[in-house]
This record gives structure tokens, C-alpha cells and sequence, in this order.
């Protein structure tokens, strides 16, 4: 009976904690946003990582775009970049994605990889994002980054 209840405890205590989770989430991201538009870029930065640790992908985004730039520690860090926004990217965040494939597609912060560049920009061309679709139809064009499907060419250049 002990176990039971202990074992009962458990599922319930790990469904409680997505959504105190997902809040804490928000709140942190949250706070990295007005400490962004503060120019706080150590703050903001501190809490986009929360956040983004927590699994929100805009932070992990912002997170990236910060690296990219250089905005906290003076000079760009495209390694780091390219991992938040594949962290984005698996957080369901399409601008994240774009930029993942973007930068695979060029090598920045990384190889040149044209499957994760492929995959990258038709995961935001179907979330509508018209520069993701220009470069999924690009890469399906020329045979990049895996085969050449017609059928799915046609309809992303509709689409873009």
C-alpha cells in the first residue's frame, strides 16, 4: 500500500511540474526582455538562458541572436549561436530553426551541413516563414542535402 501511494505521489508531482515549469519559463523570459530593451545585456542574457533551460525556445533564440551578435561579451560566438537555435528549433521555435539552417548552410559556428540546413529550412517554411521556404526550395532545386522530390518543390515554390 506504501508503495502505491509513493508510486501515485511520483506521476502526480511530475505532472505538477511542467507547468510551474512553463511558468518559471515565461517569467524568466519575461524579465531577459525588459532587461534587453533596458540594455541590460548580462541580465537579459542570464535570463534568456533560464528560460531557455527551462524549454523556451524564443529564449533560446534571443539567446542566439545575442551570441551571434556579440552583444554581452564583445565578440560573436557563432559555435554557441548555432546550438541555441537548434535548441530553439527543438523547442518548436521556427525562427530558430531558419537560423540553424542558415548557419549550416554556411558553415557558421560549425561544418557546413546540408542535412541539418535542409531539415532546418522546411521546418520553418511550415511554419510559414517565407525565407525558410525560399531556402528548402533552393536546396530541393539542386539536389541539396538529400534527394530531389518534384512533387514537394512545386508546392514549396507556391508557398514561397
Amino acid at each position: 500500500l506504501r508503495l502505491t501511494v509513493l508510486v501515485i505521489s511520483a506521476i502526480m508531482g511530475l505532472g505538477l511540474a511542467q507547468p510551474v515549469q512553463a511558468q518559471s519559463a515565461e517569467r524568466s523570459y519575461d524579465q531577459g526582455a525588459r532587461a534587453y530593451r533596458a540594455q541590460d545585456m548580462t541580465t537579459a542574457r542570464d535570463h534568456f538562458r533560464r528560460a531557455c533551460d527551462f524549454g523556451h525556445g524564443r529564449a533560446c533564440y534571443n539567446y542566439g541572436i545575442m551570441s551571434y551578435q556579440g552583444l554581452v561579451d564583445g565578440e560573436p560566438d557563432l559555435e554557441h549561436a548555432r546550438w541555441l537555435y537548434n535548441r530553439a528549433c527543438e523547442f518548436d521555435y521556427a525562427a530558430g530553426c531558419f537560423n540553424l539552417a542558415r548557419m549550416a548552410f554556411n558553415g557558421e559556428g560549425g561544418t557546413v551541413d546540408l542535412a541539418v540546413a535542409r531539415t532546418g529550412f522546411d521546418t520553418s517554411c511550415n511554419a510559414r516563414l517565407a525565407n525558410g521556404c525560399n531556402g528548402f526550395a533552393i536546396m530541393l532545386e539542386q539536389g541539396q542535402g538529400g534527394h530531389l522530390r518534384a512533387r514537394r518543390l512545386a508546392l514549396v515554390r507556391i508557398a514561397a
